[in-house]
Protein backbone atom coordinates (compact mmCIF):
# COMPACT_ATOMS: atom_id res chain seq x y z
CA UNK A 1 0.00 0.00 0.00
CA UNK A 2 1.16 3.51 -0.81
CA UNK A 3 2.43 5.45 2.18
CA UNK A 4 2.87 2.30 4.34
CA UNK A 5 6.08 2.21 6.38
CA UNK A 6 8.79 -0.21 5.30
CA UNK A 7 10.59 -1.86 8.21
CA UNK A 8 14.20 -2.75 7.47
CA UNK A 9 17.26 -3.69 9.43
CA UNK A 10 20.39 -1.63 8.87
CA UNK A 11 21.76 -4.47 6.76
CA UNK A 12 18.62 -4.60 4.61
CA UNK A 13 18.64 -0.83 4.15
CA UNK A 14 22.25 -0.83 2.96
CA UNK A 15 21.45 -3.69 0.57
CA UNK A 16 18.65 -1.69 -1.08
CA UNK A 17 20.84 1.40 -1.38
CA UNK A 18 23.57 -0.62 -3.13
CA UNK A 19 21.04 -2.21 -5.50
CA UNK A 20 19.62 1.19 -6.43
CA UNK A 21 23.09 2.58 -7.09
CA UNK A 22 23.98 -0.43 -9.28
CA UNK A 23 20.79 -0.13 -11.33
CA UNK A 24 21.26 3.58 -11.94
CA UNK A 25 24.99 3.59 -12.66
CA UNK A 26 25.49 0.30 -14.49
CA UNK A 27 22.35 -1.52 -15.65
CA UNK A 28 20.29 1.42 -16.90
CA UNK A 29 23.11 2.99 -19.04
CA UNK A 30 23.89 -0.37 -20.66
CA UNK A 31 20.24 -0.95 -21.56
CA UNK A 32 19.86 2.57 -22.95
CA UNK A 33 22.88 1.95 -25.18
CA UNK A 34 21.44 -1.39 -26.36
CA UNK A 35 18.09 0.21 -27.18
CA UNK A 36 19.83 2.94 -29.19
CA UNK A 37 22.02 0.48 -31.11
CA UNK A 38 19.24 -1.99 -31.93
CA UNK A 39 16.86 0.79 -32.94
CA UNK A 40 19.17 1.76 -35.80
CA UNK A 41 19.59 -1.81 -37.09
CA UNK A 42 16.21 -2.28 -38.81
CA UNK A 43 12.43 -2.08 -38.64
CA UNK A 44 11.28 -1.65 -35.05
CA UNK A 45 8.25 -3.96 -35.29
CA UNK A 46 10.38 -6.92 -36.39
CA UNK A 47 13.51 -6.00 -34.46
CA UNK A 48 13.38 -8.49 -31.59
CA UNK A 49 16.69 -7.36 -30.09
CA UNK A 50 15.30 -3.86 -29.80
CA UNK A 51 12.03 -5.08 -28.27
CA UNK A 52 13.84 -7.26 -25.71
CA UNK A 53 16.16 -4.43 -24.68
CA UNK A 54 13.18 -2.07 -24.37
CA UNK A 55 11.25 -4.55 -22.17
CA UNK A 56 14.25 -5.00 -19.87
CA UNK A 57 14.65 -1.25 -19.60
CA UNK A 58 11.00 -0.86 -18.58
CA UNK A 59 11.43 -3.49 -15.82
CA UNK A 60 14.57 -1.79 -14.53
CA UNK A 61 12.83 1.59 -14.43
CA UNK A 62 9.96 0.05 -12.45
CA UNK A 63 12.39 -1.51 -9.98
CA UNK A 64 14.20 1.82 -9.51
CA UNK A 65 10.91 3.58 -8.74
CA UNK A 66 9.95 0.78 -6.33
CA UNK A 67 13.22 0.99 -4.37
CA UNK A 68 13.14 4.78 -4.21
CA UNK A 69 9.58 4.62 -2.82
CA UNK A 70 10.60 2.12 -0.12
CA UNK A 71 13.62 4.16 0.92
CA UNK A 72 11.41 7.23 1.36
CA UNK A 73 9.13 5.32 3.75
CA UNK A 74 11.80 3.20 5.42
CA UNK A 75 11.96 2.73 9.15
CA UNK A 76 15.19 1.14 10.31
CA UNK A 77 14.84 -1.44 13.06
CA UNK A 78 17.26 -0.67 15.86
CA UNK A 79 18.00 -3.69 18.00
CA UNK A 80 18.72 -1.67 21.11
CA UNK A 81 15.16 -0.25 21.03
CA UNK A 82 13.38 -3.58 20.60
CA UNK A 83 11.66 -5.11 23.63
CA UNK A 84 14.02 -7.70 25.04
CA UNK A 85 11.37 -10.20 26.15
CA UNK A 86 8.79 -10.06 23.34
CA UNK A 87 8.87 -11.45 19.80
CA UNK A 88 8.65 -8.74 17.15
CA UNK A 89 10.03 -7.92 13.72
CA UNK A 90 13.77 -8.45 13.82
CA UNK A 91 13.61 -11.18 16.48
CA UNK A 92 15.74 -14.30 16.23
CA UNK A 93 13.61 -17.12 17.67
CA UNK A 94 14.17 -20.81 18.37
CA UNK A 95 11.09 -23.01 18.66
CA UNK A 96 10.66 -26.57 19.86
CA UNK A 97 8.11 -28.71 18.10
CA UNK A 98 6.09 -30.15 20.96
CA UNK A 99 5.22 -33.34 19.05
CA UNK A 100 8.64 -34.18 17.58
CA UNK A 101 10.99 -32.25 19.88
CA UNK A 102 12.77 -30.79 16.85
CA UNK A 103 14.27 -27.30 17.23
CA UNK A 104 13.54 -24.75 14.49
CA UNK A 105 15.06 -21.29 14.16
CA UNK A 106 13.59 -18.21 12.45
CA UNK A 107 14.43 -14.54 11.98
CA UNK A 108 11.29 -12.45 11.55
CA UNK A 109 12.02 -9.98 8.74
CA UNK A 110 10.30 -7.49 6.52
CA UNK A 111 9.13 -8.89 3.14
CA UNK A 112 11.97 -7.01 1.43
CA UNK A 113 14.60 -8.93 3.40
CA UNK A 114 13.17 -12.44 3.06
CA UNK A 115 15.72 -14.75 1.43
CA UNK A 116 14.33 -18.15 0.30
CA UNK A 117 16.36 -21.05 1.61
CA UNK A 118 17.43 -19.22 4.77
CA UNK A 119 15.89 -18.85 8.25
CA UNK A 120 14.51 -15.39 7.41
CA UNK A 121 10.70 -15.41 7.19
CA UNK A 122 8.31 -12.59 6.36
CA UNK A 123 6.50 -10.82 9.16
CA UNK A 124 3.35 -11.44 7.08
CA UNK A 125 3.80 -15.24 7.04
CA UNK A 126 1.49 -17.48 9.14
CA UNK A 127 4.38 -18.53 11.41
CA UNK A 128 5.50 -14.95 12.12
CA UNK A 129 1.94 -13.69 12.70
CA UNK A 130 1.42 -16.40 15.33
CA UNK A 131 4.72 -15.59 17.06
CA UNK A 132 4.45 -11.80 17.26
CA UNK A 133 3.91 -10.71 20.87
CA UNK A 134 4.88 -14.07 22.40
CA UNK A 135 7.58 -14.49 25.06
CA UNK A 136 10.17 -17.08 25.99
CA UNK A 137 8.61 -20.25 27.40
CA UNK A 138 5.16 -19.61 25.95
CA UNK A 139 3.40 -22.16 23.75
CA UNK A 140 1.96 -21.20 20.40
CA UNK A 141 -0.29 -22.86 17.83
CA UNK A 142 0.43 -22.15 14.17
CA UNK A 143 -2.08 -22.85 11.44
CA UNK A 144 -0.44 -24.01 8.22
CA UNK A 145 -1.90 -25.70 5.10
CA UNK A 146 -0.76 -29.09 6.49
CA UNK A 147 -2.69 -28.59 9.75
CA UNK A 148 -2.10 -27.20 13.23
CA UNK A 149 1.45 -27.12 14.59
CA UNK A 150 2.25 -26.65 18.27
CA UNK A 151 5.53 -25.04 19.37
CA UNK A 152 7.16 -23.67 22.49
CA UNK A 153 9.46 -20.63 22.42
CA UNK A 154 12.87 -21.84 23.59
CA UNK A 155 15.08 -18.80 23.05
CA UNK A 156 14.49 -15.21 22.00
CA UNK A 157 17.13 -12.73 20.89
CA UNK A 158 16.25 -9.15 19.94
CA UNK A 159 19.75 -7.72 19.93
CA UNK A 160 23.39 -8.45 19.27
CA UNK A 161 24.79 -11.40 21.14
CA UNK A 162 26.54 -10.40 24.32
CA UNK A 163 30.12 -11.61 24.56
CA UNK A 164 30.96 -13.37 27.81
CA UNK A 165 33.03 -11.25 30.14
CA UNK A 166 36.66 -12.21 29.96
CA UNK A 167 38.28 -13.02 33.27
CA UNK A 168 41.33 -10.89 34.08
CA UNK A 169 44.64 -12.68 33.81
CA UNK A 170 46.30 -13.41 37.18
CA UNK A 171 49.17 -11.03 37.95
CA UNK A 172 52.68 -12.32 37.42
CA UNK A 173 54.27 -13.25 40.71
CA UNK A 174 57.31 -11.14 41.55
CA UNK A 175 59.08 -14.16 43.03
CA UNK A 176 59.21 -15.82 39.63
CA UNK A 177 60.60 -12.61 38.16
CA UNK A 178 63.30 -12.51 40.84
CA UNK A 179 64.18 -16.11 40.16
CA UNK A 180 64.41 -15.37 36.47
CA UNK A 181 66.69 -12.39 37.11
CA UNK A 182 68.79 -14.44 39.54
CA UNK A 183 69.24 -17.08 36.87
CA UNK A 184 70.48 -14.44 34.48
CA UNK A 185 72.94 -13.04 37.09
CA UNK A 186 74.43 -16.37 38.19
CA UNK A 187 78.14 -16.33 37.27
CA UNK A 188 79.32 -18.85 34.84
CA UNK A 189 81.51 -21.61 36.21
CA UNK A 190 85.18 -21.06 35.48
CA UNK A 191 86.65 -23.59 33.15
CA UNK A 192 89.34 -25.81 34.75
CA UNK A 193 92.86 -24.82 33.75
CA UNK A 194 94.39 -26.80 30.96
CA UNK A 195 96.92 -29.29 32.22
CA UNK A 196 100.36 -28.42 30.96
CA UNK A 197 102.09 -31.50 32.40
CA UNK A 198 102.73 -33.09 29.07
CA UNK A 199 103.97 -29.86 27.57
CA UNK A 200 106.25 -29.21 30.54
CA UNK A 201 107.66 -32.72 30.44
CA UNK A 202 108.49 -32.23 26.83
CA UNK A 203 110.08 -28.85 27.52
CA UNK A 204 112.06 -30.18 30.55
CA UNK A 205 113.74 -33.05 28.69
CA UNK A 206 117.54 -32.50 28.63
CA UNK A 207 118.92 -31.64 25.30
CA UNK A 208 121.24 -34.39 24.10
CA UNK A 209 124.46 -33.31 22.38
CA UNK A 210 125.27 -35.06 19.19
CA UNK A 211 127.65 -37.95 19.74
CA UNK A 212 131.21 -37.34 18.48
CA UNK A 213 133.05 -40.40 17.27
CA UNK A 214 136.19 -41.08 19.37
CA UNK A 215 137.98 -42.71 16.54
CA UNK A 216 140.61 -40.53 14.85
CA UNK A 217 141.52 -41.63 11.41
CA UNK A 218 145.10 -42.85 11.39
CA UNK A 219 147.53 -41.00 9.21
CA UNK A 220 149.02 -43.06 6.54
CA UNK A 221 152.76 -43.58 7.17
CA UNK A 222 154.98 -42.21 4.48
CA UNK A 223 157.05 -44.86 2.89
CA UNK A 224 160.71 -43.96 3.06
CA UNK A 225 162.65 -44.56 0.02
CA UNK A 226 165.59 -45.26 2.00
Amino acid sequence: MAGEETFLTKEGYNKLVKELEHLKKSVRPELLERVQETRESGELEENYEYLDAKDELIKIEERIVQIEGKLKRVRIIENERLPKDTICIGSNVKLRNIRTGKIEEYIISSPEEVDPGTIRISVNSPVAKSLIGKKKGQKVEIKVPAGLLKYQVVTLNNGPEEKPATQPKPPVKKASAKIASAKKETPKKAKPPVKKTAALKKSQKPKTKPKVSARVPAKKAKKSGR
